[in-house]
């Protein structure tokens, strides 16, 4: 899903005629997408479907509800810097995560009364700061999600069923290491099934995650 390119790579970083504003491509994202895709425009899902990208130029929440399924979707996968933004309908769209990773405010406008949020958490175990550009660019990344997400718990915790499963806690895996994704899976996997059993957990609950660390040696 990231093919490495080291010669895409050093021109995203250093190219500054304008060329060149991404680091990985997205062929191998959009390549999965249309291959598993059961339908070509958000409108047709069989479930409701809506999208949330962000405007590159004016840096706005914007909702996709109706559009090209692969290229909405695909947009909404688009990490500034890391993969490239796309193109819609004349404007420019990048990761809705940008300023709304976990878009529970759009699911209350929509007319939820029950929200389910998958969270994905941070490398809370770091021993230490990442050393490569690309890998602090998204650890910084993942600490702005979680702390938005956070600030909208806050919001609406008791307001709606709030029903958020935790994320994998701790965790000693850099963002840009895909090495031992069957691991976090595994442990993942075993994580939420425990909580499903417990049933509704209160959502206040995971203020518990705000920022913290491990300074023991966390299982790697």
């Amino acid at each position: 899903m990231f093919p490495t390119s080291p010669l895409l790579g050093l021109l995203g970083l250093l190219d500054l005629s304008g060329r060149t504003d991404h680091l990985i491509s997205n062929g191998g994202l959009r390549r999965i997408l249309h291959d598993n895709l059961r339908f070509d425009r958000l409108e047709d899902a069989p479930t409701p479907l809506h999208v949330v990208v962000t405007d590159v130029l004016t840096g706005a929440g914007v909702l996709l509800s109706s559009g090209p399924a692969e290229d909405s979707i695909l947009t909404s996968a688009a990490i500034p810097g890391v993969l490239p933004p796309v193109s819609l309908d004349a404007r420019v769209y990048m990761d809705g995560g940008v300023v709304n990773n976990s878009p529970i405010s759009h699911a209350v406008e929509l007319g939820a009364d029950t929200v389910w949020v998958f969270a994905t958490g941070y490398s809370c175990a770091l021993q230490e700061p990442r050393r490569s550009a690309l890998g602090m660019a998204l650890h910084a990344t993942t600490l702005i999600v979680q702390q938005r997400m956070l600030l909208d718990l806050v919001r609406y915790a008791g307001v709606i069923d709030l029903r958020v499963i935790p994320p994998l806690c701790p965790v000693a895996v850099s963002p840009t290491d895909f090495s031992q994704a069957r691991d976090l899976i595994t442990r993942s996997y075993a994580l939420d099934a425990d909580w499903l059993k417990q049933g509704p957990v209160d959502p206040a609950t995971m203020l518990s995650q705000a920022a913290h660390r491990h300074d023991v040696a966390p299982r790697r």
